[in-house]
């Protein structure tokens, strides 16, 4: 069998994680150009290949990487929503290591922003129509994306929560979520100055979706901060992954007992 410059590259790159075969076989399907697969068989080889790179300890902390040398290939010639689908799976983990950096640092660079929206805009290509033709409900329904995406309206409300960070750069990042109660934990799990903001956006705007915290990557055209309590509780909402119901979930403040 003959492959691809963009395979044979594709599973180069696997090998320093893994040689396991099932793993090489969806390496090969993602870094094909055609067939273009579907969303629910793209989401299984990802699936596969983070299986495989796994920690032994089963932490799949870097089982990320492989993912993201695919989708950065040099050159590559895939099927671009193979490789939007790809940076998707990585946006969590590349956007918690953006943070752990900043707060190391003790400073936010000027360029973070603008590095997080070219990521998101490769999260949806000019190939698609609608951000959910690359989510899935999960190999058993466990992570209902698409779901998530389906019930949110045409137009909804967005929270954003952060600590120790200027107005104007937290406006202007793309994590934001429609369980209000999930900003404001963010706001104040780092014990710095807590910051939540809204925002009204578009659905047809939308980046993509994660049913996890609600999640929503868009970038609003204007945001408005939301007043703060000290006396609010810092407890992780026990509902904070749409599993079904309402979309948006306002909790207006929720305070200590």
């Amino acid at each position: 069998m003959s492959f691809t410059m963009t395979q044979q590259r594709a599973l180069s790159d696997l090998a320093r994680y893994t040689n396991a075969q099932e793993a090489r076989e969806a390496a090969l399907r993602l870094n094909a150009y055609s067939p273009r697969l579907d969303s629910d068989q793209i989401y299984r080889d990802i699936r596969e290949i983070m299986i495989h790179t796994a920690g032994r300890d089963g932490s799949i902390h870097n089982a990320h990487l492989p993912l993201l040398d695919f989708a950065k290939l040099p050159g590559r010639r895939s099927n671009p929503l193979h490789a939007a689908a790809m940076r998707r799976a990585c946006w969590g983990v590349w956007k918690d290591g953006l943070t752990r950096s900043h707060e190391s640092a003790g400073t936010v660079p000027a360029n973070t922003n603008q590095w997080a929206l070219e990521f998101a805009r490769r999260m949806r290509p000019t190939q698609i129509e609608s951000p959910r033709e690359l989510l899935s409900n999960g190999e058993d329904g466990d992570e209902r994306d698409r779901d998530f995406f389906d019930a949110l309206p045409d137009e909804f409300v967005v929270w954003r929560g952060v600590s120790d960070i200027d107005l104007d750069i937290a406006a202007k990042g793309m994590s934001f979520t429609t369980h209000e109660g999930v900003a404001r934990w963010f706001a104040f799990r780092n014990g710095g100055d807590p910051l939540v903001i809204r925002a009204t956006v578009r659905k047809s705007d939308v980046f993509t979706v994660f049913a996890y915290d609600h999640e929503v990557v868009v970038r609003p055209t204007s945001v408005e901060v939301v007043e703060m309590g000290c006396s609010e509780a810092r407890v992780y909402p026990r509902d904070s992954e749409w599993n079904g119901g309402p979309a948006i979930v306002i909790t207006e403040g929720v305070t200590a007992s």
